[in-house]
């Protein structure tokens, strides 16, 4: 949730919206830091295993996903 105020372009305010989200997600921009955090927080709660390295890619989750495997 935004607070923004009166939008007066509900397209442009959309655009501003999706813009900054995706400077989190690209941990573009300093103020966005807790994005990256939350993300990696999200995926270690759905895959039961500590993401500790970005960018999140699928072979860094295969790696923490065989990391929590017992050995045979």
């Amino acid at each position: 949730m935004q607070d923004v105020g009166s939008i007066l372009n509900p397209l442009g305010h959309q655009g501003q919206i999706e813009g900054g989200l995706m400077q989190g997600v690209g941990i573009g921009e300093l103020p966005h830091v807790p994005i990256a955090g939350a993300i990696a927080n999200a995926v270690a709660d759905a895959i039961g295993a500590p993401i500790t390295q970005l960018p999140i890619t699928a072979e860094r989750v295969l790696e923490a996903l065989e990391a929590t495997r017992a050995p045979r």
